[in-house]
């Protein structure tokens, strides 16, 4: 660095280090500020956050990224850009990312890929089937049109409804709520994670009259989960409405949303031991609800432990919250969180599916598996030809189905970057442009893409340097 430009960073750290202003910046990652002729003046409005590996961070977006793998970096706190290495960014953050709009398709695919080697998740993508054959997926998605997925490397295809009372995730952690925006909880590697006792989080997933909901807990050595349904108030530990059910390593307790009156309380309260012990670090829950009834239906790892009833809720529903309250002590981790209406029929997923050599089997939503060969699908129905007749199925009856076929997991490669969107799609892609108008990149699954930024919530670099887990955490937990 020169002196000319040594002086400038000199006045930015005095600068810097002003009360008002959010900013370390170190020298260090900081390779060079661009020639006068080579660049244009900042512009007047921060896109997001960067997220460097010695724990810097700075408001401002991303102008250009060479051949050489350096970017080009724009803030309005800097008189002129300066230009990173990517082996020195950990996250970028970006502020612009808008909600998905609405559409009118009744049924999303989400459409999951195998992971690589040694990581904890694949790539997830969501959007309309338009085609499907044995060598590739044709997705049409909001984020980055057309994509052509090589089917070989996808692992399970689901269906999504996009009725009220639906959630698949955890995506992002805006999803949710926390009470005064606490930083209790966070997302990272697709799991919602507890990291202090009695802390809370709410979804306002507008939970319907029936309503299934699992996922996967990752068990301390004791753990007690709160789950708050039909809730007026997802942030506090003493709502006025709805149901509480309490998991636990032993048993399920069931009881009303009346803190503050003990006699009610009592009466009802309603508790079940399991008939096994817990003994699984991960733990796959499922309940299932009928708030008219007011039931509550328990199953763990597929076998029903607990079924227990109490006062059921008004007809109308006027509150429909969900609410995650971690009571104990440790770090306690959910993924694969599934919300979604309950047709009636109690059947676990993780029932097991028929023995059969069909190459292609179907999961229905009330629990019957449909085995054959899928002949055409579309946005609204599937076709499937079966040993003894064709059927066609409407997508809205599909839970997910199988595909029998030889596996291929994408390779890591240097430089891969995990994209997130904001419809809770995750992409690896390695990238090549990121400016205001696209993020471009190519992915082993997929060819060459090319993303629309205003649905990207952030991007990770450097996804496979174990080194950068306790940073990268650090930028989770930050607002």
């Amino acid at each position: 660095m020169n002196s000319t430009h040594h002086i400038k960073y000199s006045a930015l750290v005095t600068v810097a280090l002003l009360p008002l202003l959010i900013l370390s910046l170190s020298a260090s990652v900081i390779l060079a500020a661009p020639d006068k002729d080579e660049v244009t003046d900042a512009p007047q409005h921060a896109t997001g956050r960067i997220f460097l590996n010695n724990g810097d961070k700075l408001r401002g977006d991303f102008s250009q990224l060479n051949k050489k793998g350096l970017i080009q970096f724009n803030s309005t706190l800097l008189k002129k850009p300066v230009t990173f290495a990517l082996e020195n960014i950990v996250t970028y953050k970006l502020d612009t990312a808008q909600h998905p709009a609405s559409t009118n398709t009744s049924t999303l695919a989400r459409v999951e890929l195998n992971s690589r080697y040694n990581q904890p998740y694949g790539d997830v993508l969501i959007g309309n089937i338009i085609e499907l054959t044995e060598k590739q997926i044709t997705l049409e998605t909001h984020f980055a049109g057309t994509v052509y997925i090589q089917r070989p490397m996808v692992k399970a295809i689901s269906f999504i409804s996009n009725d009220s009372g639906t959630f698949y995730g955890p995506n992002t952690l805006s999803e949710w709520e926390t009470p005064n925006h606490a930083l209790t909880w966070r997302v990272r590697n697709k799991e919602l994670i507890a990291t202090k006792r009695n802390s809370i989080i709410g979804n306002k997933v507008k939970l319907q009259k029936s309503s299934y909901i699992s996922f996967e807990l990752e068990q301390p050595d004791n753990f007690q989960l709160e789950l708050r349904t039909f809730t007026d108030n997802i942030t506090s530990l003493q709502p006025k409405n709805g149901h509480k059910l309490t998991l636990s390593r032993s048993y399920a307790t069931l009881s009303l949303n009346t803190p503050t009156d003990n006699n009610a309380f009592r009466a009802g309260l309603n508790r079940q031991r399991y008939p096994v012990r817990l003994t699984k670090k991960n733990i796959h829950f499922e309940v299932f609800i009928d708030a008219e009834a007011g039931t509550y239906k328990v199953f763990i790892n597929g076998q029903q432990a607990a079924a227990m009833q109490i006062e059921p809720l008004a007809e109308d529903l006027p509150h429909q919250g969900l609410s995650l309250t971690h009571s104990s002590t440790g770090e306690l981790k959910l993924k694969n969180i599934i919300i979604r209406p309950w047709n009636g029929v109690v059947s676990s997923a993780l029932a097991a599916a028929p023995d059969t050599q069909a190459p292609d089997t179907i999961k229905l939503n009330n629990g019957d598996n449909v085995s054959g060969t899928l002949a055409s699908i579309d946005d609204k129905h599937l076709s499937i030809e079966t040993e003894f007749t064709p059927i066609t199925i409407p997508l809205s009856r599909i839970e997910s189905f199988d595909l029998k076929q030889a596996s291929q997991q994408p390779l890591m490669k240097a430089g891969d970057a995990s994209i997130w969107l904001n419809n809770g799609s995750q992409i690896t892609l390695k990238v090549a442009t990121i400016n205001e108008q696209k993020v471009t990149g190519y992915g082993q699954a997929y060819g060459e893409l090319e993303i629309d930024p205003s649905t990207i919530n952030r991007i990770d670099f450097n996804i496979y340097d174990k080194s950068l887990d306790n940073t990268r955490a650090k930028v989770d937990s930050d607002s």
